[in-house]
């Protein structure tokens, strides 16, 4: 009996081929892509969205996705990150060294407060126009309200003598009754806005649409991997009449015609610049502001995609953690772009931190034009 023959030897390479592909499928492939929407993805936002599917990026988040159910392998794959990688917010916090918490505390007020914008004499004479006013309360073209975030309308047409009297016109549904737990994703944070009679919005599966305001009736339909936008999209219109909009979704911003939805691939790589945001960008002048993740203020030429500059919002950090994700406001007559980070890392429980922990939950302003 032969052993080692051709026929075994192949049948052995193949098997193990197999398990390897099967192992680099589970451990680098994205859990959205494990779905024939992976096509109408493609179709609705190029290769740049699909390319995400397959990522040594996706590692990690998979490893803790298996080892779940293995609690002792998985606290041993969590000490070996915070011995190479330093701990993070999941860490449990350790009080081996809790000399300088009382020195820290007993000097809590010589950094308590520290000294804003409306302090330096530069800004003390800012006002704000009321055509700009205006502008902010009469319009949605940006999640949350306009530029100012301030969550408000002037209209008139819905008031206290007339809401008893509202009734239901039209609703759209995405995901038909029988479907909901198959095809429900996730809840939707991303506030609508509204270009030129356009209401564009997110679903529970991950599309975005763009409907006649009227009507409800489906203007065009995109489909994402993952929730297009978490907390803010902006659209605009320029001289020449021209409607676009600029969606946030997996690390990137798209350039979208909003008349048709289809990508603008003169923007940037084939209609998408890399810029890890989930709040709403802004436009000031002729570029495109971002505020991501990685704790950066970002600008774009708004035709090109061509990025500007970048700069920190932390230069000086001890820290981890206390990201800008719960949104940013543009003074445009000023050029000022106020923004809110969160808590430094561990983010529930700070008692262990050191220092000032400077710029983490604080408003900070920015000035888009120094």
């Amino acid at each position: 009996m032969k052993i080692f023959s051709f026929k075994n030897i192949l049948i052995f390479v193949l098997s193990i081929s197999f398990f390897a592909f099967f192992i680099s499928i589970k451990l680098f492939f994205l859990d959205q892509c494990y779905t024939t929407k992976i096509f109408s993805s493609y179709k609705s936002f190029g290769y740049n969205h699909i390319k995400q599917c397959y990522s040594k990026n996706n590692l990690e988040h998979n490893i803790k996705k298996l080892s779940k159910d293995f609690p002792i392998f998985s606290e041993f794959l969590r000490k070996k990150k915070r011995n190479y990688y330093g701990s993070s917010n999941q860490d449990l916090i350790t009080f081996s060294n809790t000399s300088y918490m009382k020195n820290s505390r007993d000097h809590l007020e010589n950094y308590k407060y520290i000294s804003g914008i409306i302090n330096k004499k530069v800004y003390e004479n800012i006002k704000l126009t009321d055509k700009e006013s205006l502008i902010e309360s009469s319009n949605w073209i940006r999640s949350h309200g306009g530029n100012w975030n301030t969550h408000y309308s002037n209209s008139e047409k819905i008031n206290k003598n007339n809401i008893n009297e509202l009734r239901l016109i039209w609703k759209n549904q995405s995901i038909v009754n029988n479907k909901i737990k198959k095809e429900y994703k996730q809840n939707v944070q991303l506030n609508p806005i509204i270009i030129n009679k356009k209401l564009l919005y997110a679903t529970p599966d991950n599309k975005l649409l763009a409907v006649e305001a009227k009507t409800g009736n489906k203007i065009w339909e995109l489909q994402s991997l993952v929730p297009p936008s978490r907390r803010g999209m902006v659209g605009f219109i320029d001289k020449k009449k021209n409607e676009y909009l600029f969606l946030p979704v997996g690390g990137k911003i798209y350039k979208i015609n909003s008349k048709n939805g289809k990508l603008m691939f003169d923007f940037g790589d084939h209609g998408a610049i890399d810029s890890g945001t989930i709040i709403a960008p802004m436009i000031y002048k002729n570029f495109l502001v971002s505020v991501t993740l990685s704790r950066a203020i970002q600008t774009f030429d708004i035709n090109t995609g061509k990025r500007l500059f970048s700069k920190t919002i932390h230069p000086e950090r001890n820290f981890s953690g206390a990201t800008p994700w719960g949104g940013a406001a543009l003074d445009k007559a000023n050029g000022l772009v106020f923004l809110v980070t969160g808590n430094p890392i561990p983010s529930l429980y700070g008692v262990n931190r050191v220092g000032a922990n400077k710029n983490s939950s604080s408003v900070i302003a920015f000035n888009l034009n120094t």
